[in-house]
């Protein structure tokens, strides 16, 4: 028997079990009556690509009929002008769109802001009832003078529009290294993960975030991870990213016993730090309980050399770190555990 033997609701039940983005890109242009059945909105009302790599990319196609449309992409993007947009701008149809972006730009100040956002992509679409988003444009090796960048002031006007609706923004830039960084996002913000946190970031409520990616040009000091704690009450995975030390940390130590001028950073529901690419200064701020309380820590990946410093060599007092309920280390090279190893990681 051929597969177009079968009556629409077998086949429909057959599509149903495939991806719905394999099916659209193995299945469509084959038959016509296979194209009805993969276009029409009763199957193809909602399509999700995530691109997790660079080898990922997206293939336009009939795509005018769909209703709910969500692109994410972690890895950033040069082709945001010359395919994403396009893309979305022949989803016509579309009622609910969500945008999880890193657009990378060169030797431009051209950022995806309010101004942008608009013309590109609402303007095209008469049916968008809901637009969430999340774009953080990364702009580099310019030869734009730093002071022709957008202020966050102008980033935030450039939303005026009320089709909007409350918006949070941030910018971050180094005059030595010709780097800028502008982060746009809906609010309330409803996405589980949240990248590229830097001590730009102006403080609020981020209640769905599970995941926080925090990297930066700049040192963080004690107050910082005190503002992400509060920011992030959900949060489970913490991945940080800095190789600048403290300029703070001798005052931060003065401190340790003046409970008035230091307050125990506390990340509640925190299980999974990773610290490979941190400072020792913020790994230290992070697994000394004097300075941060995670109760339910239980995994925790970090270099060998980190935790030689962080326990100098496994001398220092076990009970001084969180490290006591860790079920699970990642440490990604082969090392021999000195004697004392386990009395640090007592679950392992």
């Amino acid at each position: 028997m051929n597969l177009l033997d079968l009556p629409d609701e077998i086949l429909l039940c057959i599509l149903h079990k495939m991806n719905v983005v394999d099916a659209l890109f193995s299945q469509s242009g084959l038959h016509h009556r296979l194209d009805q059945l993969l276009f029409d909105p009763i199957y193809v009302r909602e399509l999700d690509f995530t691109i997790k790599s660079w080898d990922d990319s997206i293939s336009p196609t009939k795509l005018s009929k769909l209703k709910y449309f969500s692109l994410t992409n972690y890895v950033g993007t040069y082709f945001y002008n010359d395919l994403v947009v396009p893309l979305i701008q022949r989803m016509a149809y579309l009622e609910e769109l969500s945008l999880f972006l890193t657009v990378s730009k060169r030797d431009t100040y051209d950022v995806v802001d309010g101004n942008n956002l608009y013309h590109d992509i609402l303007i095209h679409l008469s049916q968008l009832k809901i637009f969430q988003f999340n774009i953080y444009t990364y702009l580099f090796n310019t030869n734009v003078s730093i002071n022709d960048f957008p202020s966050n002031d102008d980033i935030q006007r450039s939303f005026n529009s009320n089709r909007f609706g409350q918006i949070g923004s941030y910018v971050q830039h180094t005059s030595e290294k010709s780097r800028y960084g502008c982060h746009v996002c809906s609010l309330p913000f409803k996405f589980k993960t949240f990248i590229r946190l830097s001590t730009s970031f102006s403080a609020g409520i981020f209640y769905h975030v599970r995941m926080l990616v925090a990297n930066d040009y700049v040192p963080w000091e004690y107050y910082f991870f005190k503002k992400v704690a509060e920011s992030f009450p959900s949060l489970e995975v913490l991945m940080i990213s800095n190789s600048h030390p403290q300029k703070n940390k001798s005052q931060l130590n003065n401190n340790n016993n003046n409970t008035e001028n230091l307050q125990m950073v506390t990340f509640l529901r925190l299980l999974d730090p990773r610290v490979t690419l941190a400072h020792i200064d913020y790994i230290e701020q992070l697994l000394f309980n004097r300075y941060t309380h995670l109760p339910r820590l239980c995994q925790l990946e970090i270099d060998y050399e980190q935790l030689i410093t962080l326990t100098n060599n496994f001398t220092n007092d076990q009970t001084q770190l969180n490290c006591l309920q860790v079920q699970r280390l990642i440490i990604n090279e082969s090392f021999v555990p000195p004697h004392n190893f386990f009395l640090f990681f007592p679950l392992l």
